[in-house]
């Protein structure tokens, strides 16, 4: 695993104990703390993404996406991104199937039943695509 970028990180004391439990996890596991602090980062942006639902100020704007369209771009973006780490082959079996049985297809519903209001091939495909990821059908990813 190569490290794509360095970030410095603050560790504030009032969390030390999950620090030391932390490390002390990592090293029975045989994995760094970096690694660690990974997977923590992954499944926060699993569950959180793409944050408060508020409507986008862009779309007060003229000649801006509507909402429907907005959070359809969003969720376009984050089923991509998941399709792609699921082809790359370098994730874990563990972290593929927790994409195609519990990330995935909440994104394919909601993109779904806006592709409803918003009629686009492009969405619709991507729909497609996702779904043969999560259930067969894609024998490529």
């Amino acid at each position: 695993m190569g490290v794509l970028k360095q970030y410095s990180l603050s560790l504030y004391a009032k969390y030390l104990h999950i620090y030391e439990r932390a490390y002390e996890l990592a090293d029975r596991e045989g994995k760094s703390f970096s690694e660690i602090i990974n997977l923590a980062l992954e499944e926060y942006v699993d569950v959180h993404y793409p944050g408060n639902p508020q409507t986008a100020l862009e779309s007060f704007q003229p000649d801006s996406l509507k909402p429907a369209r907005l959070e359809a771009k969003m969720i376009t973006q984050k089923v991509e991104e998941l399709l792609e780490r699921l082809e790359d082959g370098k994730g874990s079996e563990g972290y593929k199937n927790r994409v195609r049985l519990k990330t995935l297809p909440p994104l394919i519903v909601k993109l779904a039943r806006l592709n409803l209001r918003l009629h686009s091939d492009e969405i619709s495909d991507i729909v497609d695509r996702a779904d043969g990821a999560c259930f067969g059908g894609d024998p490529d990813v």
